[in-house]
């Protein structure tokens, strides 16, 4: 069994409580590496930074490429905190924030069940994949362009690696919001970094009770 953690802003709690879960079409992410490094770390020869600032530039004026970058949705989670202080730092803006844990199965049966097909697993670091946990190796209700290409969305480069990040895709022009059934949030966490707002927090604790903690 997976748990998947996800750290929400106060900024987006109200929305995240009122319309649900949010995938945020690919590309909107401000990093370019998050599609476009994937395909460079199979397609190009990348021998330095420079030669993948290079690569990903050049990608990101390919046509066919910028397609699926506007039909894929992307929600990022963690499967492994290592790094507690950077994750409320980075994750949650160094600001006021919350962590919700919920059942990998589960959501992405959740998912599936509005209509959505998916592919979801762990990230790789510079290539590197995992003999312990092997990506790649599940076959999904992708259709066969989608399954050629879906694979460059789950790599990152290996600065990153802290995160662990768990990755779950939807093809969709978005943005997509599954709203989420109480039950299926495990727990919630509250970032002790800054205070979130009362009437936030008041939100929170009304809608998952016990499940809150610090």
């Amino acid at each position: 069994m997976i748990i998947l953690h996800q750290t929400i802003p106060e900024k987006h709690i109200p929305s995240f409580l009122t319309d649900g879960h949010y995938f945020t079409p690919c590309h909107l992410f401000p990093d370019k590496m998050e599609f476009y490094y994937g395909y460079c770390l199979f397609n190009c020869a990348m021998f330095s930074e420079s030669d993948v600032e290079k690569c990903v530039e050049h990608a990101t004026h390919n046509s066919e490429l910028n397609q699926w970058t506007h039909c894929t949705c992307v929600s990022c989670w963690v499967s492994q905190i290592r790094d507690e202080a950077a994750m409320w730092n980075v994750h949650g803006h160094a600001g006021p924030a919350i962590r919700i844990a919920v059942n990998a199965d589960s959501f992405c049966a959740h998912v599936r069940q509005h209509g959505y097909r998916l592919a979801s697993g762990r990230v790789t670091y510079e290539g590197m994949t995992s003999m312990v946990f092997p990506q790649f190796l599940s076959r999904w209700e992708l259709t066969e362009a989608e399954d050629s290409i879906h694979h460059f969305f789950f790599h990152k480069r290996g600065s990153f690696e802290w995160e662990q990040e768990y990755r779950i895709i939807v093809g969709a022009n978005g943005p997509v919001r599954i709203p989420l059934k109480d039950e299926m949030v495990e727990s919630v966490a509250i970032s002790p970094v800054v205070k979130l707002d009362p009437d936030v927090e008041k939100l929170v604790r009304q809608r998952f009770g016990s499940r809150v903690q610090y």
